[in-house]
């Protein structure tokens, strides 16, 4: 039957009752089609390394791993996934990609850089987040955009689940407030999505747990109030509103000192010179001079500060063993060396230390004659530490001691005087130990070199 003027508008008025055919709605937007996964791995190493992906729209992501970000070699895998994630940030280019294993330890910053195939107006409204779930997105710190409106970057020091984009004010707002939720500062709603709430063991690594969730919080809490700014929330506030200047304040005054605060709670581990724990209170120190920071919690700080660099020098444990079987001489060369570091700037540092090893012997001539050797060998030390805390050192020893032979008519004093210099290359990959064995005149020599607490945080130059 061929439908009437009067059927069609009494068709399209009901259309319009309900709503399906209203000009006043717009329609939803259509959501991006899900795709394969593309990922791709690389080995870093304790010297860096980068890996690099490109989306189906020609959008290239890349990870950089500076020298000393790990500290033994790991396989990172940077994958964009396919499936689309309804996340709440306004305007995205770029698919959720994710950063694995979880379980990476970071010690340096990794840079996230992406680069836009189709340049981006406005592009320093935008920000690269790091997922703690699909509502709850947390900026990454020190946002840069280097070339224009065509690419951004950020660092993280977590692994995880990552988006960019740009958030309305309205989303901003609700990100702080689930930023203030998770501190206590105004508690807004509930849950804490923080790693640290999730720890399970006791162990040194629940210190650099704690304090990563804190920095990143703290980032997070500086690129929103940057975003803040942008939209121009802080032109026209109502009486009593905090100030842009104001909330940067607070960033220090309540994020980074409670952060402090819930590091030192935890109390002191039973090897305060334990990486992860040492490594905590130099970033947290670093963190509170940058603030200014005098309070109560700045003076316990300190002296955990002065307790790791009292307690925990790096040191060279020295052995050395003289064995010669004419004489059955047994010459042992035992003792600490105590090392200087100084930052050069880039995680690299000098090495230099002085002192003195024991020495002492015994021999037995054919079981006539006896012998017993003393003396000192002083030694020093220089070299070099790299961001991958390789230490390539110079080891130089001078020896003077004197070996007294006691046979039955006569008394023998013999001057053992010398000087030898031996390289020593000790790192991650030789567990910072070195056992040499090496073949003399009618005997063998046995050198074993050990570094204690070799990443004992250095105070960088400014």
């Amino acid at each position: 039957m061929k439908s009437t003027p009067v059927k069609i508008f009494i068709i399209c008025l009901a259309a319009l009752v309900c709503g399906v055919c209203s000009k006043d709605e717009p329609d939803p937007e259509p959501q991006p089609e899900d795709v394969e996964d593309i990922s791709t791995s690389a080995e870093i190493t304790p010297y860096g390394g980068e890996l690099q992906a490109t989306d189906e729209s020609g959008n290239v992501i890349t990870l950089t791993f500076p020298p000393g970000a790990v500290t033994d070699t790991a396989t990172v895998t940077l994958t964009i996934l396919g499936k689309h994630r309804d996340l709440p940030v306004d305007v995205r280019q770029v698919r959720a990609f994710e950063i694995r294993p979880d379980d990476l330890k970071l010690y340096e910053p990794v840079t996230v850089s992406i680069d836009y195939h189709t340049a981006t107006a406005g592009i320093e409204s935008a920000a690269i987040f790091r997922l703690r779930s699909d509502d709850w997105l947390v900026p990454l710190r020190d946002h840069a955009y280097p070339n224009g409106n065509s690419t951004i970057t950020a660092a993280t020091m977590i692994p995880g689940v990552f988006a960019e984009g740009k958030m309305t004010i309205e989303q901003i707002n609700t990100q702080l407030d689930l930023l203030e939720s998770s501190t206590g500062i105004n508690l807004k709603c509930s849950g804490n999505a923080f790693r640290s709430s999730n720890i399970l063991s006791s162990g040194c690594e629940e210190y650099k747990i704690v304090w990563d969730d804190w920095t990143e919080t703290a980032g997070g809490f500086l690129q929103l109030f940057g975003g803040r700014y942008l939209i121009g929330y802080y032109d026209n506030l109502p009486p009593g509103a905090r100030t842009f200047e104001e909330d940067i304040e607070k960033v220090c005054s309540e994020i980074i000192e409670k952060g402090v605060q819930n590091v030192l709670d935890l109390g002191e581990p039973d090897d305060p010179c334990c990486r992860d724990y040492a490594h905590s209170i130099e970033s947290m120190m670093g963190a509170m001079l940058g603030c200014g920071s005098e309070s109560s919690t700045f003076d316990q700080l300190n002296d955990r500060y002065n307790t790791v660099h009292s307690q925990c020098h790096t040191y060279l444990d020295v052995t050395v063993e003289l064995s010669v079987e004419d004489g059955g001489l047994l010459i042992m060369t035992t003792g600490e060396i105590l090392l200087t570091l100084e930052g050069t700037g880039n995680g690299q540092a000098t090495v230099t230390g002085t002192g003195e090893l024991a020495v002492t012997g015994s021999g037995d001539a054919g079981g006539v004659c006896t012998s017993t050797i003393s003396g000192q060998n002083f030694v020093t030390v220089t070299g070099t530490r790299d961001a991958a805390y390789i230490y390539t050192l110079t080891v130089n020893m001078n020896q003077v001691a004197m070996m007294v032979t006691v046979c039955p008519e006569t008394v023998i004093q013999t001057a053992l005087v010398g000087s030898d210099s031996k390289e020593v290359t000790l790192g991650p990959g030789n567990s910072f130990h070195l056992l040499e064995t090496e073949d003399i005149d009618e005997g063998t020599a046995t050198t074993q070199v050990t570094l204690h607490n070799p990443y004992t945080p250095v105070p960088q130059p400014e």
